[in-house]
């Protein structure tokens, strides 16, 4: 049975793979050249992000820190369902679209 604890983060890794295959294969698939600084940017404000996101518990307040304590519980668990999400949601919206021969 899925519970809240593993359902949201499926859901969301999920609805994140398709929504970066998406902007990847409107990049790749332009029928302008593909656009290597646009590329470059895209990709260095999601790692500009994740490190943000990464260092926000040791630099927030107390109070903060507790609420992300509460709220939101990053751990390997969670980190598998979310890839494994955004790698399902990857993979069926290509098959959707594509089918299996492309």
């Amino acid at each position: 049975m899925m519970t809240r604890q593993t359902l949201i983060p499926t859901w969301l890794g999920l609805v994140m793979g398709a929504m970066m295959l998406f902007m990847l294969h409107r990049q790749i698939m332009s029928p302008e050249p593909l656009d290597l600084t646009a590329l470059l940017v895209f990709v260095g404000a999601h790692a500009v992000a994740a490190l943000v996101l990464l260092a926000a518990p040791f630099t927030a307040s107390p109070r903060l820190r507790a609420w992300l304590a509460r709220v939101h519980r990053p751990s390997r668990q969670h980190a598998t369902l979310m890839l494994g999400g955004a790698a399902l949601g990857g993979a069926m919206l290509h098959v959707f679209l594509h089918g299996f021969g492309h």
